[in-house]
């Protein structure tokens, strides 16, 4: 059997409470489904498109160093949705 953080309960537990927890202001469930999939599966961040800012040539650059997983991805759209 191998782990993975998406069937731990536990680890869902921890994801939604640390995304909880982040926000002082009440959140829509659409938006914490979004976190925890990026949480989940961090190297779906590279595909985002971003608005061209300073920040954002940053932060596409640091997740783009991400070594590629050793699982097999599964359909984003399957996932999220």
């Amino acid at each position: 059997m191998i782990y993975h953080p998406r069937n731990d309960i536990y680890h869902c537990c921890f994801r939604l409470l640390s995304i909880l927890k982040s926000y002082d202001q009440p959140i829509t469930i659409e938006k914490i489904r979004i976190i925890d999939f990026y949480l989940v599966y961090p190297n779906f961040v590279k595909e985002i498109t971003l608005p061209r800012k300073n920040g954002n040539t940053k932060l596409k650059n640091m997740y783009a160093k991400l070594p590629p997983p050793f699982e097999i991805m599964p359909n984003k759209k399957n996932t999220l949705f």
